[in-house]
């Protein structure tokens, strides 16, 4: 293998010209290992990324001006680059590992997409960053893929989070999918909504039924597996020892289903999870709550045309 290669950069540049990057900031961090494989190593300040963002990536191969192939065959590769985490560190609350069975009898559907065929629903974690003008919510799962190429870099997760923080509010979801209901004495005031597609999957909503995906911002960090959420301090913004109770509930993401989550039958299929009693089953694969049981006993307390009723966690805001 020949290492230290150098890798030229050039830019798209009007009338179909290719200008060359010549900056001095960034040549030493530009480099190409060539063997069997070929590696390219590239800053992101030559591709004038930041931290966040999300990158289209194609290869093409070419040989006397004429292309041979490329890859992807179809569309380019969306790559989401991690988010940074600033700010101070004002909530953790853990969840229990290996509890990503709803009520305790949930199974995975059956395609490969969904391989290693556990972890993707875990939820271990969450913290809360003040990070100045917003709160940071990092959710860390034990495990994260992206084989439909969501854009923000996970494709599995769906994270409803509903914050009960002042009088008043529902004790419905925001939206007919999660097939829940609220503890009655918890109504919530303020809906988080984080999937991978920032088209349906990046919303702020409001007990009278209006959303907005102005305020939020939803990516991720694959390395780490982990869901970040940004939110504006405008909507949430509790006085330090003020009582809050969160519910936290993740489904498996589904571009088709009931409000994005993945419908679950008596059976697993290749798209549907399984272990499911009747219709009236929660699509609640996790539910973040510390103790080991707690979920699976709310969970589980569904059936004749009655839903699940969700207790939420409470905690005294630093």
């Amino acid at each position: 293998m020949r290492e230290r290669e150098a890798v030229l950069v050039r830019y798209a540049y009007r009338d179909g010209a290719w200008v060359l990057a010549s900056s001095p900031a960034d040549l030493g961090g530009r480099r190409a290992y060539v063997g069997e494989v070929v590696e390219m190593r590239i800053p992101y300040t030559t591709l004038k990324a930041e931290p966040g963002d999300t990158l289209r990536l194609a290869v093409v191969l070419e040989k006397g001006g004429k292309v041979l192939d490329t890859a992807p065959n179809a569309n380019p590769l969306s790559l989401a680059l991690p988010q940074r985490l600033t700010g101070r560190e004002v909530l953790v609350l853990k969840d229990p590992e290996g509890d990503e069975h709803g009520p305790g009898t949930y199974t995975y559907p059956k395609n490969q997409a969904f391989a290693p065929f556990k972890g993707l629903f875990d939820l271990l974690e969450m913290r809360v960053l003040d990070s100045g003008a917003t709160w940071t919510f990092v959710f860390t799962f034990k495990e994260m893929t992206n084989p439909w190429g969501a854009p923000a870099g996970f494709s599995h997760q769906l994270l409803n989070v509903y914050l009960d923080f002042k009088e008043g509010g529902r004790t419905d979801p925001f939206a007919k999918g999660a097939k829940v209901a609220f503890d009655p004495e918890h109504p919530w005031d303020l809906f988080l909504k984080a999937a991978g597609w920032p088209q349906y999957g990046q919303r702020v909503g409001f007990p009278e039924g209006t959303d907005t995906a102005d305020g939020i911002v939803v990516g991720s960090n694959p390395a780490d597996k982990q869901v970040i959420v940004q939110l504006e301090k405008r909507y949430f913004n509790p006085a330090p020892g003020q009582r809050v109770c969160l519910y936290v509930l993740v489904g498996s993401q589904d571009g088709y289903g009931p409000d994005h989550f993945r419908p679950v039958g008596k059976e697993a299929g290749p798209w549907n999870l399984g272990g499911a009693e009747n219709e009236d089953a929660p699509l609640v694969v996790d539910y973040l709550w510390p103790e080991k049981g707690v979920q699976e006993a709310m969970l589980s307390r569904y059936g004749g045309g009655k839903y699940a009723v969700l207790k939420p966690y409470c905690v005294t805001w630093p």
